[in-house]
């Protein structure tokens, strides 16, 4: 992984679907209270608004990936 842009994206996304699986597991639980239900998806819900602010935090640990992911994002777009 040499990308800066996808080491990014797999990082946020991680921790993302990370966030999703967990809640689901616990959503399906046979003995699952409605109450309890309703906390977690405000906790998720919660969670995605605040990821925002984590930004400083994914960058690190996606230059951490790798020594030869490039610190600069690309800013060309490219068209297909």
């Amino acid at each position: 992984m040499t990308s800066l842009d996808i080491a990014f994206m797999t990082v946020l996304w991680n921790r993302i679907l990370e966030r999703f699986d967990k809640t689901s597991v616990k959503l399906q639980e046979k003995s699952l209270d409605l109450s309890v239900a309703v906390k977690l998806l405000k906790s998720l819900r919660e969670y995605i608004g605040s990821i925002r602010n984590n930004f400083n935090d994914i960058e690190k640990v996606a230059l951490s990936l790798s020594k030869v992911i490039s610190k600069k994002y690309n800013t060309e777009k490219k068209e297909k």
